[in-house]
């Protein structure tokens, strides 16, 4: 006789609950990537307060500062949390009806988010009137233009994938059913983003 593995479900109950887990862990990583990347602009202006941090006139900027591994370890964070979720699958019902839901899965995006956070971190933009001792490794090898022009180009595919999470993906909705009041109300946060 077979036995069901430790983690399968063993009634419709143990499934929902499973589906439900499920949910909270996707919300939980959610969760995670909006509070660290709301705290981080607020810890970096609370240590530019401090005599030995100077103000930096852009978050990329405080790579530049003694600051600069609080902002690589959370840009960090932020991609790996991203790189874990894989959010839900693909509707078959929905990607006939909007084929470009094929490609904009939860995974494919955050994906796409998380490799623009590590390029963020790992390539750091110019700073005309900073020094940096030691030089990030990525200058010496790529060269200073190439790293920020590298950098701009994951800070710009960072944000549009996060944009596209916010407009397109957290936005969808059961097909053929009218969202609740709640849902409403999400929907309404997520299209409030400012890049909309």
């Amino acid at each position: 006789m077979n036995a069901a593995p430790d983690n399968a479900p063993h009634t419709k109950n143990d499934a929902e609950k499973s589906e439900s887990e499920l949910v909270l862990s996707f919300l939980a990583v959610r969760r995670a990537v909006g509070s660290l990347g709301i705290l981080l602009p607020v810890m970096l202006l609370a240590f530019s307060i401090s005599p030995r941090v100077d103000f930096m006139p852009s978050i990329s900027e405080f790579h530049f500062s003694p600051v600069r591994e609080l902002l690589i370890a959370t840009i960090g964070a932020i991609a790996v949390f991203l790189y874990s979720y894989t959010g839900f699958s693909p509707d078959t019902a929905r990607v006939k009806a909007r084929p470009i839901e094929k490609y904009l899965t939860d995974r494919n995006v955050s994906f796409v988010a998380a490799t623009g956070a590590l390029g963020v971190a790992l390539f750091p933009t110019t700073c005309p009137n900073c020094t940096l001792f030691p030089q990030p490794y990525t200058w010496l090898l790529l060269g200073e233009d190439t790293a920020a022009n590298l950098h701009a180009f994951s800070a710009l595919t960072f944000f549009l994938a996060l944009s596209v999470m916010c407009l397109e993906n957290f936005c969808r909705i059961r097909l053929g059913s009218a969202p609740s009041a709640q849902r409403q109300a999400q929907i309404g946060t997520y299209m409030s983003h400012p890049g909309r």
